[in-house]
C-alpha cells in the first residue's frame, strides 16, 4: 500500500505494516534540538514496535493521556503517548486517506515528573483537535 500525502506541517516519522506514524514539523525540530541520543533511539524502537502491531506496555505507551480539549466538546480527541526514557510524544491514532496514521501533535523532552505538563498536554491536545477537524474536512 502507498504512503497517503500528509496534511501541511506534517512529515513522516515511520511507515510499517499496520500503520503509519508522521510527526508534527515543530515537534521533530524539538526531538532533533533537545533529546538525548538515548530518547531518540527509544522514541524510534516504541514507534517500530507500535507500527507492526506490537502491543506496547504501559510503562512505554499510554493509551488515554485524557480527552481534548475536553470530554464536553464535540469531536473531542482521545490523546495517546509514546514514552521511552523521560521524553514523552503525545498524539492520537485517525484513518486518513486509507491508513491509520498515528499523529505526533506535541512532545515533551525534559519529563521529570510522574504528572504531564499540563501545558505541553494541553497544547499537543489543542494541536491534535484542529489537525482532526482539517482532516474531516471541517
Amino acid at each position: 500500500m502507498s504512503l497517503p500525502s500528509l496534511p501541511q506541517g506534517y512529515e513522516l516519522l515511520l511507515e510499517g505494516e499496520v500503520c503509519v506514524v508522521a510527526i508534527n514539523v515543530a515537534a521533530a525540530q524539538k526531538i532533533r534540538k533537545s533529546a538525548s541520543n538515548h530518547q531518540i533511539e527509544g522514541l524510534r524502537s516504541l514507534v517500530r514496535r507500535f507500527c507492526s502491531g506490537e502491543k506496547l506496555p504501559s510503562g512505554k505507551f499510554n493509551g488515554n493521556e485524557g480527552r481534548h480539549p475536553d470530554a464536553g466538546v464535540s469531536g473531542n480527541i482521545l490523546l495517546q503517548a509514546f514514552k521511552p526514557f523521560q521524553l514523552r510524544a503525545y498524539g492520537f491514532v485517525q484513518q486518513f486517506n486509507g491508513r491509520s496514521i498515528f499523529f505526533i501533535t506535541g512532545v515533551d523532552t525534559a519529563k521529570k515528573q510522574n504528572k504531564a505538563n499540563q501545558t505541553i498536554l494541553d497544547n499537543a491536545g489543542r494541536t491534535a483537535y484542529e489537525l482532526n477537524l482539517i482532516l474531516k474536512g471541517e
